[in-house]
């Protein structure tokens, strides 16, 4: 009886995420947009003296890609002590090495935030400790995580600020003008594209047509800063630099490339190229010219 209940629980909160797609609304209290409890800490800041001047290393959408990783940080010098290494989210899910991935994450002392992709692993790992479902072979290496490790990744925050360098790492997306403990969990795992409102001068999350130009636009494209935001999540259009923000998922996992860039030197890309496809992309990729090392 208890696993019914709890398979039951599961699907309602699949079905409300349709309809609420924001994590707050009176279903779903402290719970994600997938519906998975909240993180301690929903927005993480990092203080200049918790960096003790190590320059940061910013790295796209893994998705399993641990080879591809593993020859990423040693090209860029990520194991090196005066360098932080940060993760745009997507760790895991559609490649082929998720555990190793997550264990050398957390072996770099790397932060990440949480990415949609991380979500639906949490969610099919939750439905299966709950008694719902078993774990289907996609998912099945989710069982060879320690608890320690399942703790790490649950509690992944949407955001992680580092306000003395003046950079914001978020997985998808930000509605320009809103404070980011006032974003949409929603948006931060999924937003590619903002409108705007002639009416009210403001900015909005666009949920549909989501590659349609020139309106919607890309948010990345509308951000004024001060911030500047790294995020990945958006791997159609590739690499995307803007003024204030720039995007780092350049489909490794589709046979694009892995890529990083440091805060401090972020003209420069460091990036690998992917040993195959692991999966096809359901559209093309906009690939673009680069400045690499």
């Amino acid at each position: 009886m208890s696993a019914l209940i709890a398979q039951c629980l599961s699907y309602l909160r699949l079905s409300l995420k349709y309809f609420f797609p924001s994590s707050r609304h009176p279903f779903l209290i402290d719970r994600t947009p997938y519906g998975l409890p909240v993180p301690s800490v929903l927005h993480r800041t990092v203080a200049e003296d918790e960096l003790k001047g190590r320059r940061l290393l910013v790295v796209g959408d893994v998705h399993g890609c641990y080879d591809e990783l593993v020859q990423l940080l040693d090209k860029a010098g990520g194991r090196d002590p005066g360098v932080l290494v940060v993760f745009v989210g997507d760790v895991c899910n559609k490649g082929p090495l998720n555990v190793e991935s997550i264990r050398l994450v957390r072996e770099v002392g790397g932060y990440c935030v949480r990415g949609n992709h991380d979500e639906i692993c949490l969610l099919e790992w939750l439905k299966h400790s709950e008694g719902a479902e078993p774990l289907s072979d996609k998912f099945s290496w989710l069982s060879r995580l320690s608890k320690e490790e399942m703790d790490w990744y649950f509690e992944l925050p949407f955001s992680i600020h580092f306000p003395s360098r003046e950079v914001l790492v978020i997985h998808a997306g930000l509605v320009p003008g809103v404070p980011i403990e006032e974003q949409s969990h929603h948006d931060l795992l999924h937003l590619r594209n903002v409108t705007f409102d002639l009416r009210t001068l403001t900015f909005s999350s666009e949920r549909g047509g989501a590659y349609q130009e020139p309106h919607p636009q890309p948010w990345a494209q509308t951000w004024i800063g001060p911030d500047h935001v790294y995020f990945g999540h958006d791997a159609i259009r590739f690499l995307q630099r803007y003024p204030f923000a720039t995007g780092l998922d350049t489909g490794c996992v589709y046979g694009g490339h892995l890529t990083a860039v440091f805060d401090d030197e972020r003209e420069k890309l460091i990036q690998v190229k992917a040993a195959k496809a692991y999966e096809q992309p359901k559209k093309k990729l906009v690939v673009k010219e680069r400045n690499t090392v």
